[in-house]
């Protein structure tokens, strides 16, 4: 017989659709606010998942460059999101 602990679920209500359209929100508008190349790389890098090479042939950028856009991308969202 299936008991619900081997296959737990998720309630999916409106107030936790709503926070996560709002965090959504909040990321995209962080991700604007970058400088254009920094906020490149980041989505190239978290969100499509390239590798970092891809990123150094796409924007002709060392990897030390991309390297460096990234992390000044996840200080801005962390910052933005420790904020709200």
């Amino acid at each position: 017989m299936l008991q619900e602990i081997h296959y737990p679920t998720e309630d999916v209500t409106p107030e936790r659709v709503l926070l996560g359209r709002e965090a959504l929100e909040m990321v995209v508008e962080a991700i604007a606010d970058l400088p254009a190349r920094t906020g490149t790389c980041c989505v190239l890098h978290r969100f499509e998942g390239n590798e970092l090479y891809q990123h150094c042939r796409e924007l002709g950028i060392s990897i030390s460059a991309v390297e460096k856009h990234i992390m000044k991308a996840l200080r801005v969202l962390h910052a933005r999101l420790e904020a709200d």
